[in-house]
C-alpha cells in the first residue's frame, strides 16, 4: 500500500496559546524536556531509527551532509523541482548539485534519470517525496545500493505518508523533515533528521546538538509570524484580505505573494539564526501535534472523497 499526503492549509492544534503561555511563564521556552520527548515519539513514527532535532529542515539535511564528510567537490542527485534552498545547502556543505528532471505526472525523481546522471564522483542522492507522494523508493535505492550512493530522503512534504506499508524517512540511509507552517506537522519552524546508522546518527547528533541555543527574541517572532500565516490563511480572512491583493497583482504581472518567501541567494556561509539549536516551545507544539496527525490525515482523505472531487492521488 502507497499513501500520499495531499496539500492543505495551516494545520495549529488547538491548545497552542495554552501551550506557549505555559512555557513562557515557566521560562521554557528555549530550553526543556519537550526536546527530549518530542524526538522519542517522532523516532517511534519512523520505526524507531535515531531522530535528531534541528533549526530547520535544511539545517537538517546539512547536518546530514557534513557528517558523512564527503569529499569537496563530489556530486549528490536530486530532482530540477525542488525547493531552491535543498541544492544551495548542498552547495554550502562542499558538495556539487546535479539536476535530474522529474517524471511528468508525478513530479518526482525517476530511478531511471537517477541511474543516468550518476557519474564517477557520485557520493548520494535527494529522492524528493514532492506534495506528500512518495518516490518509488524500492527502484531508486536498489540503483544506489549498486553504485554505492548514500540515499537521503526528502520528506519535508510527506510525514506520514506510506510507500509499500513503510513510512517515509525509513526507506533510505538518511531523511530530513521539515515543521513550517504549511508542513504535515507545524511547530512554526524547525525540522528533524532521522539516521539509520547509529555511529553516523551520533555525529549528527553531536553538530546539531553543539549550536548555540536561540534567541529567545527569534523564537517569539517565529510564534507570531506563524500565528499571523493561520489567522491570514483562514479561509474566509483570505478570501477577502489576501485573495484580492494577490489577484491584483498577477493582473498587474507584479509577485505580491514573493514577499512571503525567503530571497533566492547563495547559504555559504550559512545565515545567521541558522545554526541554532530547536526550541523547547517549538517541541511541545510538535509533541502535541503528533497526537493530531492521523486524524488530520485521515480527515483529508476523507473531504477528497466527497462527490464532485478528484480524489487523492494514491488512490487514482
Amino acid at each position: 500500500m502507497t499513501s500520499a499526503i495531499s496539500r492543505y492549509g495551516t494545520r495549529v492544534v488547538p491548545n497552542t496559546q495554552e501551550i506557549v503561555g505555559a512555557l513562557s511563564r515557566a521560562g521554557a521556552l528555549i530550553e526543556g524536556p519537550h526536546i527530549a520527548a518530542f524526538t522519542a515519539a517522532f523516532s517511534a513514527r519512523v520505526a524507531g531509527l535515531p531522530a535528531i532535532t534541528a533549526s530547520y529542515g535544511r539545517m537538517a539535511f546539512y547536518y546530514i551532509l557534513k557528517a558523512l564528510e564527503f569529499a569537496p567537490g563530489s556530486e549528490i542527485v536530486m530532482p530540477a523541482l525542488t525547493f531552491w534552498v535543498v541544492p544551495e545547502i548542498a552547495r554550502a556543505a562542499g558538495l556539487t548539485p546535479v539536476f535530474v528532471d522529474v517524471d511528468p505526472v508525478t513530479f518526482n525523481m525517476t530511478a531511471d534519470a537517477f541511474e543516468r546522471a550518476i557519474g564517477p564522483r557520485t557520493v548520494a542522492v535527494v529522492p524528493t517525496h514532492l506534495w506528500g507522494l512518495p518516490c518509488d523508493m524500492d527502484d531508486i535505492s536498489a540503483i544506489a545500493r549498486r553504485h554505492g550512493i548514500f540515499v537521503i530522503e526528502d520528506c519535508a512534504h510527506a510525514l506520514g505518508a506510506i510507500y509499500r506499508d513503510r513510512p517515509v524517512g525509513t526507506l533510505g540511509d538518511a531523511a530530513f523533515f521539515s515543521f513550517q507552517t504549511i508542513k504535515p506537522l507545524n511547530t512554526y519552524g524547525g525540522g528533524m533528521a532521522v539516521v539509520r546508522d547509529p555511529a553516523l546518527a551520533r555525529r549528527v547528533s553531536y553538530l546539531a546538538y553543539s549550536a548555540p541555543a536561540p534567541d529567545a527574541s527569534a523564537v517569539n517572532q517565529k510564534l507570531w509570524q506563524g500565528r499571523v500565516q493561520r489567522i491570514a490563511t483562514r479561509p474566509h480572512v483570505f478570501t477577502w484580505t489576501m485573495f484580492p491583493l494577490v489577484y491584483g497583482c498577477r493582473r498587474l504581472n507584479r509577485s505580491f505573494d514573493a514577499y512571503f518567501w525567503e530571497k533566492i541567494r547563495p547559504l555559504s556561509p550559512l545565515p545567521p539564526g541558522y545554526h541554532v539549536r530547536y526550541a523547547n516551545v517549538q517541541a511541545a507544539l510538535g509533541l502535541e501535534g503528533l497526537k493530531y496527525l492521523d486524524r488530520w490525515h485521515a480527515d483529508l482523505h476523507a473531504a477528497q472523497h466527497q462527490p464532485g472531487r478528484l480524489g487523492c492521488i494514491s488512490c487514482r
